[in-house]
């Protein structure tokens, strides 16, 4: 894979009065430059039923609108699991116990111990595709908490009060660089369900992205750049992931087979020199 290499944030054109309008226009513009993904990363995943923090090595892939496939290997190079989402389903493989589970994406956390880990790990790759766009008929709030600007995501149904909203998110930026440096989703019972935090961007080649312009000034383009350390965790801090990324490519060109779209619900046994092989 092409290195990427670190960079100090490049500071965005920052509005004289921020809004929250312009931070959502600023990350649907981010999310439009990515339309595929691969890379290597190493990820550390702790649980119930996990005696140990389990550290392993995987492969991802990405393709919009929304086919995700993401392989877990053990250190020698033998296959893990192989995780396939795509339409708001999920199709799980788990070579060693011969099973393959399939169902609604929404139900993936409630597929006992195996579940949160997983989910956990959806909502860390996020951070690379772009984060969950804001829907139509959800509402925005824009609040400045600790010298960071976070914006709240609330269902269509909630007030614009000042609780935290159930079924809300927050996604808090860095004030200089506008990248999204902390996620928080909450459930229905205004309970936090999960955290995640994104750090040490780097950018991608020399592509650039247009950012929506400011009031009076042109548009801006900016480096594509990538959080390399994404952490997760859960409301009770029971479940973690923890993933650093080894490698990214932005943009290249993926089949059904590197998608995982084909042999539905099949059992197809990998390794990690095959995934890797597909990597430049």
């Amino acid at each position: 894979l092409t290195a990427c290499t670190s960079v100090p944030p490049r500071p965005s054109v920052v509005p004289s009065h921020m809004t929250a309008d312009y931070l959502t226009a600023v990350l649907r513009a981010r999310a439009q430059s990515v339309q595929s993904l691969k890379g290597l990363f190493q990820a550390r995943i702790k649980g119930p039923g996990l005696l140990i923090q389990q550290t392993i090595q995987g492969a991802l892939f990405f393709q919009r609108p929304d086919s995700f496939r993401i392989q877990g290997f053990t250190p020698f190079g033998t296959e893990i699991f192989e995780l396939v989402t795509t339409e708001r389903t999920y199709r799980l493989r788990i070579p060693s116990l011969g099973r393959v589970l399939e169902g609604r994406l929404e139900d993936l956390g409630r597929v006992g111990t195996l579940g949160p880990p997983f989910q956990m790990s959806l909502l860390a790759m996020s951070g690379l595709i772009g984060l969950a766009p804001v829907e139509a008929g959800h509402t925005t709030r824009l609040q400045e908490v600790d010298q960071r600007w976070c914006l709240e995501v609330l269902p269509e149904e909630a007030s614009r009060a000042d609780a935290v909203q159930a079924g809300a998110r927050r996604l808090c930026f860095d004030p200089e660089s506008l990248q999204v440096v902390e996620e928080q989703r909450f459930g229905e019972d205004h309970s936090l369900i999960a955290k995640a935090e994104f750090q040490d961007y780097r950018r991608l080649g020399g592509d650039v992205a247009p950012i929506p312009a400011v009031e009076g000034t042109d548009m801006v383009y900016e480096p594509i750049q990538k959080p390399f350390k994404i952490s997760v965790q859960d409301g009770l801090g029971k479940t973690s992931v923890s993933i650093t990324l080894q490698s990214l490519i932005l943009n290249p060109d993926l089949g059904p087979k590197e998608l995982g779209l084909k042999a539905r619900g099949a059992v197809r046994e990998g390794s990690l020199s095959q995934s890797v092989g597909s990597q430049p």
